[in-house]
């Protein structure tokens, strides 16, 4: 059984070209080049080529992408300050 109460935010991509995200709440804008999504612990961006929202159901937070994945942003929000967090790219 599948449950919707997970609090976390999980990214798993796939050989750089498809990437399965949960815990995503909105997308916040979209393009070939970039995704932006809304999730319960922060904004995550997502840079590349080719990008393309393949599905996104919000009752479950997941979210599909396929497309080059070039660079992963985390996004913390302390006050107005906004700091940046890189993991590949």
């Amino acid at each position: 059984m599948e449950t919707t109460d997970y609090l976390g935010n999980d990214i798993h991509i796939f050989d750089r070209s498809k990437a399965e995200v949960t815990g995503v709440s909105e997308v916040l804008s979209f393009s070939n080049s970039g995704i932006t999504v809304s999730c319960k612990i922060g904004t995550v961006s997502f840079d590349g080529d080719g990008l393309k929202i393949l599905s996104f159901d919000s009752a479950s937070g997941k979210l599909y992408i396929s497309g080059r994945v070039d660079s992963v942003y985390y996004y913390d929000d302390n006050g107005d300050k906004r700091t940046k967090h890189r993991f590949f790219g």
